[in-house]
């Protein structure tokens, strides 16, 4: 249930980043590896219907399995994924930078291993790491017309343990699930557990999920003039999630989530600045709490045997005045029953900040020019394909994907990527 584009309302998790380049890009990046993960569920879920078509269950399970990561992980094989992303953008009036200057590239290859261990225990397990290349914030570059680049690393591994406690396996399970992350960098340090419980009724038809998590980031501090470290700051969240799942008839299913995320301590971004009077810069200043809440539906209807769309509404609204609409539809379409074809489409406005203006006067308490945290509207778009096999026992699936995202305060992202999914 966790849910982590670039937008200020998109997500209610802050991700562990420090650049602002890299914050907006690898949002984004990780709504890519969701994307191919839920084609992998979908396919799956197909292949079940086949096989249960004519058990009495064939409903429940086929329709939790489209929604529930963790049932997945327990009644399917052993998995690996290996996946390859790229995302550039460009534009954008990065008023918050001393240069103005958004351009970055990122490369970020991604590893998953999904295991069962028995009938009770599953284990999930998740490493990346992402190179950057971004214009310099420095204001030793405020002058430079060339707009020198810097170079930046960051790594991140992810560990989930699910157990089935229920006595009968077959019927109406309760599961629990425990989960560790951690993430670095050179300028900020990220540790985080999470603690979830699912539950099914109904002949596995209607399913609850809950889930308690906490993130403890350590952050440099920089003054706005140098590079040089000045102390470390800390930022707590503490995020409860509720999700239900309703299978409505054999082809359809409608999942229903809420979440809160209480965040405290430095919320500001420690490279990122504001204009004055007399051309000057301070550095930019933001409230040290912060309530976060999101509602977000989505309906999932399978059609014409082949085809399956997902339609997706999510509302968000915070404590500092953002709040956020947005839509999303995706299509899968399978070909000849080895090949897999789908667009993305979204659409997201945002109402900004009561923070945010182009130029400050020096007097105001806070203060902040994010580009992504100001009134905007974005759409983005992307179409993937899929090539499925199958050796022996082991089937095989290899994907490729490409994006376009487009913002009206004129950020543009282009993203591709390449899966590779082996299940056995």
């Amino acid at each position: 249930m966790r849910v982590q584009l670039v937008e200020a309302g998109a997500e209610i998790r802050t991700p562990q980043k420090s650049r602002r380049q890299r914050r907006g890009a690898n949002k984004l990046l990780r709504r890519l590896l969701h994307a191919f993960q839920n084609r992998l569920r979908w396919l799956l879920q197909r292949r079940i219907q086949k096989l249960l078509r004519q058990s009495r269950n064939a409903v429940g399970v086929a329709g939790f399995l489209a929604i529930s990561s963790a049932s997945l992980a327990q009644d399917q094989r052993d998995a690996v994924q290996v996946h390859a992303f790229q995302w550039r953008q460009s534009g954008g009036k990065g008023l918050q930078t001393f240069n103005g200057m958004e351009d970055s590239t990122i490369v970020e290859p991604i590893a998953v291993i999904n295991t069962t261990l028995g009938k009770r225990w599953s284990l999930s397990a998740t490493a990346d790491t992402d190179a950057i290349s971004v214009a310099s914030e420095s204001a030793d570059e405020v002058d430079s017309a060339s707009g020198a680049s810097g170079f930046d690393r960051r790594s991140q591994q992810n560990f989930n343990v699910s157990f089935t406690p229920s006595s009968n396996l077959s019927g109406d399970r309760l599961m629990l699930n425990l989960g560790i992350s951690n993430s670095h960098e050179y300028d900020y340090r990220s540790q985080g557990g999470s603690l979830g419980v699912t539950k099914e009724f109904l002949d596995r038809n209607f399913v609850l999920a809950l889930q308690i998590s906490v993130l403890n980031d350590r952050v440099k501090t920089y003054p706005i003039t140098s590079d040089a470290a000045r102390g470390e700051e800390r930022k707590e969240t503490l995020n409860f999630a509720v999700s239900a799942t309703q299978i409505l008839t054999r082809k359809s299913l409608l999942n229903v989530s809420l979440q809160w995320a209480r965040q405290d301590g430095l919320l500001s971004r420690p490279l990122n600045s504001v204009a004055v009077r007399d051309e000057l810069r301070q550095v930019e200043r933001l409230p040290d709490f912060r309530n976060r809440w999101a509602l977000r539906s989505q309906y999932n209807q399978h059609f014409a045997e082949q085809s399956a769309y997902h339609l997706i509404y999510r509302f968000y609204n915070d404590d500092w005045g953002v709040q956020a609409h947005t839509l999303q539809g995706r299509l899968f379409h399978e070909l000849f029953g080895t090949f897999e074809v789908g667009a993305h489409l979204r659409y997201h406005a945002q109402r900004g900040l009561k923070y945010w203006k182009k130029q400050f006067d020096g007097t105001e308490q806070y203060a902040t020019s994010d580009s992504d945290l100001e009134d905007l509207n974005s759409f983005y778009n992307a179409l993937d394909a899929a090539w499925i096999t199958a050796i022996s026992e082991v089937d095989l699936r290899f994907g490729i994907y490409f994006g376009n995202y487009q913002r009206s305060n004129g950020l543009r992202g282009n993203a591709g990527g390449l899966s590779a999914i082996t299940t056995f």
